[in-house]
Formats: C-alpha cells, sequence, structure tokens
C-alpha cells in the first residue's frame, strides 16, 4: 500500500494550538537566525519518514498506527488545553505520559540520535571483528537507514519507568506565551546537576521533564520524591511570575533542533531572541555522547545524553530538605532497580566516579 509522502513527526493537530489561523505557526529558524511564517502542512515533517521506500508493510504501517494514536492524543490535549483545571483521572493521565513518550520518540533529531548511537556502537563491534572501516560504514548505512521505528519502539518502553512522576498541568497566567519545537519534550535533573552527574534516563532520580501543549499551557513531570510544589494538592499549577516561563522556554530551546515554534501574539520576537542570545554560551550540540575507555582492565563504552544545565530555578518547584536522608540505603541515582548490568555495560554512578576520580 503507497504510504503518504510528507509524514509529520510534529503531529499538525499540536502546532495548531500555537496558531492564530490553524493554517501556520510563527517558526523561528534556528540556524538561519530568523522568524518565518511556516504553514503547518509542511513544517516538521519528511518524506517517508516512517515508511520503507514509500511502501508500507502487512497493509498497515507506522504513519497509519500514529494517527490512530494521535486522534486519542489529540482529545485529550485539547481536553485539557480547554479545561486545565479539571482532575486528571487515570485515562487523562496514561495519554498524557504516552504522549509525552511519544512525542519524544518521533522527531527527527530523537531518531538522528539513536542513529548514532547504534551506529558508533556496531561500528566498534564490527571493527573489533576485524571488518575493513569502510566495509562496516556501508553495512551500518543500509541496516539504519530509517531509525524513526526504533526511536519509537525504544522510547515507549520507558513507558513503566514514568509512572510513578507526579504530573501537574502548568497553566501560564504571565504575559509571556509557552513556546515549543521540533523537538519539544525537555528533560533536565537539578539533583544530578549538583552532583555533577551527566547522563539522564527516564528512571533517574531526581528527573523533571517538561512538554508544552499551547501558550498558555504545559506538562510538568517530576520526582515527588526529591522534589515538592507549592500551591494546593490539585493536578495543576498556575504560574504567575515570568521568570518560570522564561526557564522553561530555554529548556525548549535547549532541546530544539533547527525551529521554535510559536503563537505571534502570545510573545514578542524581542523576547524570543532574548531566549537564544541567553542560551549562545551553552552546548546544543553533540548532546550524544559515545565515551570509549579502560574499566577495570577492559574496554568499556558508555553512551549518554547530556542535558540541560544552568537554565534557572522554578520558583514553585523545590528540592526536600529530608529526601536523602530518608532514601539511606536504597538507590539514589535511580528511581527503579536496576537491571543486572552485562559484562560489557556500566552504569551511570560507576561512570561518573571513575571519569572524575
Amino acid at each position: 500500500m503507497p504510504a503518504q509522502k510528507n509524514q509529520h513527526y510534529i503531529p499538525q493537530f499540536y502546532q495548531r494550538l500555537f496558531s492564530s489561523d490553524n493554517k501556520s505557526v510563527e517558526a523561528y529558524l534556528i540556524n538561519n537566525n530568523k522568524i518565518v511564517s511556516s504553514p503547518i502542512k509542511s513544517t516538521a515533517s519528511k518524506d517517508y519518514m516512517y515508511s520503507v521506500n514509500g511502501e508500507e508493510k502487512d497493509g498497515i504501517g507506522l504513519e497509519q498506527i500514529l494517527s490512530i494514536l494521535e486522534s486519542h492524543i489529540s482529545d485529550t490535549i485539547k481536553n485539557v488545553v480547554a479545561n486545565p483545571i479539571q482532575r486528571i483521572d487515570g485515562n487523562y493521565r496514561f495519554w498524557l505520559l504516552f504522549s509525552v513518550l511519544l512525542q519524544e520518540g518521533r522527531t527527527d533529531l530523537s531518531s538522528y540520535n539513536l542513529q548514532t548511537v547504534i551506529y558508533e556502537l556496531q561500528l566498534q563491534i564490527l571493527n573489533a571483528q576485524g571488518l575493513p572501516n569502510k566495509t562496516a560504514e556501508n553495512i551500518l548505512k543500509e541496516l539504519y537507514s530509517k531509525p524513526a521505528p526504533l526511536s519509537i519502539d525504544s522510547t515507549l518502553a520507558n513507558l513503566s519507568h514514568c509512572v510513578d512522576l507526579e504530573l501537574k498541568v502548568l497553566v501560564n497566567n504571565t504575559s509571556i506565551g509557552f513556546i515549543t519545537s521540533d523537538n519539544p519534550v525537555c528533560r533536565w535533573n537539578y539533583w544530578f546537576e549538583e552532583r555533577g552527574v551527566d547522563s539522564l534516563g527516564w528512571g533517574s532520580r531526581g528527573l523533571v521533564c517538561y512538554y508544552p501543549l499551547s501558550p498558555q499551557k504545559g506538562v510538568l513531570l517530576y520526582d515527588n520524591v526529591v522534589y515538592e510544589s507549592d500551591g494546593p494538592d490539585e493536578d495543576y499549577l498556575e504560574l504567575r511570575d515570568v521568570n518560570d516561563v522564561i526557564v522553561l522556554n530555554r529548556a525548549v530551546f535547549y532541546y530544539a533542533d533547527n525551529i521554535l515554534l510559536f503563537e505571534k501574539s502570545s510573545i514578542q520576537e524581542t523576547e524570543i531572541k532574548e531566549i537564544v542570545t541567553w542560551q549562545k554560551h551553552l552546548e546544543r550540540n553533540d548532546r550524544i555522547v559515545v565515551d570509549c575507555f579502560n574499566y577495570k582492565g577492559k574496554d568499556k563504552m558508555y553512551v549518554y545524553e547530556k542535558y540541560a544545565r544552568n537554565l534557572g530555578l522554578l520558583s514553585f518547584l523545590r528540592m526536600k530538605s529530608d529526601w536523602y536522608n530518608r532514601l539511606i540505603g536504597e538507590d539514589t541515582f535511580y528511581r527503579h532497580k536496576q537491571s543486572p548490568a552485562e559484562d560489557w555495560e556500566i552504569d551511570a554512578l560507576s561512570y561518573h566516579i571513575m571519569k572524575h576520580n
């Protein structure tokens, strides 16, 4: 069955939430340093991103599956945007969590990052087996020419690592709107940042995750063992401090690939450029690190993702003063029990200790 050629990795329904006319969205092109009005039908999309040679296998392809899932996700997000102070029941919570993971895994940047990781790992293995570098490269280019399906699958596998996270709908009552991007799911970790730990995963202790839903609404996930939030014990938080919005917009810029998307009336162009200017001193490129080193007499390879640092604190989220003492004897780097490491694996804590001692 022929596949639809133009396949969006940022859904059109989602882009319309940041549009004033449902046809176009304001886009700041990072590499070109300019703002344009971009048609939604051709923004954040690629030809046959989820298809092989323009054909679907077994009668239904990933693009069709994504379309079915998007109908549920769209209904959930639109309802949350329209009614942000409603109670988030189990059904809404599931679809919001699922939408965050699916969106992270399906973007062009996530696919590229995973392709880079797999390519580097497999290249090392093939080289170690004596295969010439050029031959190995040609094999791997053919094998991983369509990384998006694998990226989605590997990201959704983290769903079980997210169910314990606290979920809050953010209601933006400031003068500056939320922005989004072509890679809109943002993760950082104040706990790890304090300790200089580089790696970041969905199962990390101290994780914070943000996903903008519209200029006025967003979703925040965080580890409620480490952090506590202000306000009543509700499923939403009202933001009145413009600095909080600036911190969240900085995170969006850090994780963006090449496009910032925003609704024109919700934020000034000068405010967009201030975010970009502030971020110029931070690394945005090469966020996936493949490090080869010798550990206990054996050659090891450790792959990790650099996360956003120095974003600034959120006024409504703070670290609990006694959380660490309450976890003595438990794992303070992972929220979930890790599976036993294979001979070639090394965990984040061991890597951190080895690299800094």
